[in-house]
């Protein structure tokens, strides 16, 4: 890792200014928060008609959809780029971007977020909140999610940051928005986490399927943790769940271990010469 380190530390700043800056890019956060604000009166009326559940899908649609056009088109404007960077090279490394997913959250993710303590008021209200697990909310998760958010997060602003910072700030900004974006200290650290692992790997690759295919990965588990909710909140803490303090501290060393080795062989897979990416 010393020589990417190096690397990004000694790559200079781009002096094109037409190209996406950090203030715009979280100006780009809040237009993304104002579409929300707009969309909101749907979430009242759209369930007398669809359903709790394809109203939720409709609203995140809608928002997602509208923010995305204008980001798209201000990127447009200032750089005349019309297309994104989705390719299918690189396809042998999915199995190492999902293992890395899947340890990440296990690993890192969850036992973060486990440890920011929950307002008792909030836990009566995270109670009171109806949560689904029908086909509409598995759309939204696994498909919807990862297609928009990666276009936003890692297809519009990385890869404009990219073009003008170094590695290091571009990834670290894309993913400080996008868990900021997500609006509360516990999912906030999920998406800055694996924003990094996508951000890195998009800078690597310049592959939108990949970072995709990550995102699904994850919100997938996070699907099926609503799916089983009734089983997991018998538990109160990660701890619990991993049964006890020794298994809790050996299944991050494992997850961390596993980490380490997925990004090993994805640098590995990402040094070798475009037409054995494929």
């Amino acid at each position: 890792m010393e020589n990417e380190n190096s690397e990004i530390e000694n790559m200079p700043k781009s002096e094109n200014k037409k190209y996406l800056s950090i203030g715009l890019s979280f100006g780009m956060l809040g237009i993304e928060l104002l579409a929300a604000l707009i969309f909101a009166p749907l979430v009242y009326f759209l369930p007398k008609y669809v359903g709790e559940e394809a109203s939720q899908l409709i609203y995140y649609v809608l928002i997602s959809s509208t923010a995305l056009y204008i980001l798209y088109s201000i990127r447009k404007k200032r750089s005349s780029e019309k297309s994104f960077s989705v390719s299918f090279s690189y396809m042998y490394a999915i199995p190492f971007i999902i293992l890395g997913g899947w340890v990440l959250i296990f690993g890192a993710t969850d036992p973060l977020s486990d440890l920011i303590p929950v307002p008792e008021f909030l836990k009566d209200q995270f109670e009171k909140v109806e949560v689904y697990s029908g086909i509409a909310t598995l759309f939204m998760m696994v498909i919807a999610a990862p297609i928009f958010e990666e276009l936003v997060y890692r297809g519009i602003i990385l890869d404009g940051l990219l073009k003008r910072y170094s590695p290091f700030t571009a990834i670290l900004v894309s993913s400080l928005l996008f868990g900021l974006v997500h609006l509360n200290p516990w999912q906030f650290i999920p998406g800055f986490i694996i924003g990094l692992f996508a951000g890195w790997i998009y800078y690597r690759t310049r592959n939108l399927t990949l970072t995709m295919i990550l995102h699904a990965t994850i919100n997938l588990v996070g699907y099926f943790q609503i799916v089983y909710k009734d089983v997991l909140g018998k538990y109160e803490t990660v701890v619990e769940l991993y049964g006890g303090l020794k298994q809790y501290f050996l299944v991050i060393i494992v997850c961390t271990t596993l980490f380490v080795v997925c990004v090993l062989c994805l640098r590995k897979i990402f040094n070798k010469p475009l037409n054995l990416r494929k």
